[in-house]
């Protein structure tokens, strides 16, 4: 898919979360989830991003829904 900013060729990915408050983005690899450790420092390592941490109260991430093509643009700071 391209980017609909700059046009280059977006990576596909997932958005994960754990019940402890992180949220994040992470690149879809043949291991599936269970390699990671869920922290931030392994999150980083395995080429996620770090979107959302409930225990550093980070503001909120910002993100965008186009209801007739079903896609989600989401709007983030990085660390």
């Amino acid at each position: 898919m391209q980017c609909p900013y700059c046009a280059k060729e977006m990576q596909k990915g997932e958005i994960l979360a754990t019940t402890g408050g992180l949220i994040w983005w992470q690149p879809l690899s043949d291991y599936g989830i269970s390699w990671l450790r869920y922290t931030k420092k392994s999150i980083k390592k395995h080429g996620g991003i770090l979107l959302r941490n409930w225990y550093a109260r980070r503001r909120s991430v910002s993100m965008f829904q186009c209801v007739k093509c079903n896609k989600i643009v989401i709007d983030y700071e990085p660390e």
